[in-house]
Parts: C-alpha cells; sequence; structure tokens
C-alpha cells in the first residue's frame, strides 16, 4: 500500500463514522506513512478503537511522528506495532 496508500487509507477511515477496528499489518507504510496517518488521527474525528500497524517498515522517527499525532486522540484504545 505504501506512504500515499496510508494517507488516503487514513482519510477514508474518518469518513467512516461505524469503523472500530482497524488492521493494517505489513503494508510498507514506512516513516512518512506513518506521519501521514498521524495528520489525520490527529486533525480529525477518527472514532477508530482498535489500530493494528504492525509490521510497516518504520523506524524511530516515524514512530516520534505517529507518537505526536496520538496526543490529541480520544477514541484510540488499543493500539499493535510489532
Amino acid at each position: 500500500m505504501g506512504e500515499d496508500g496510508a494517507f488516503y487509507l487514513a482519510h477514508g477511515a474518518v469518513k467512516n463514522k461505524k469503523l472500530k477496528h482497524l488492521y493494517l499489518a505489513n503494508n510498507d507504510f514506512g516513516d512518512e506513512g506513518f506521519s501521514n496517518f498521524a495528520d489525520v488521527i490527529s486533525n480529525y474525528n477518527f472514532g477508530v478503537e482498535t489500530l493494528d500497524l504492525s509490521n510497516n517498515n518504520f523506524t524511530d522517527r516515524g514512530a516520534v511522528l505517529f507518537a505526536k499525532g496520538l496526543i490529541n486522540n480520544l477514541s484510540l484504545l488499543t493500539l499493535l506495532l510489532r
């Protein structure tokens, strides 16, 4: 799916108010994909409660960008990053 796919998928998830569990393991988002996802979950009403982003080829930089996006998110209860 890659970096751009992460951005578009996150925007689509925001529009789906019934989506509570999102499993996106093994999609090779990388650092930029994590940054794109973080922007969406930080700035929009992202209602997902469980998010699995395991095995998406990110570094410490991607993890930091994603963590910053979580600061404003109030719905996410479970995050998987194996």
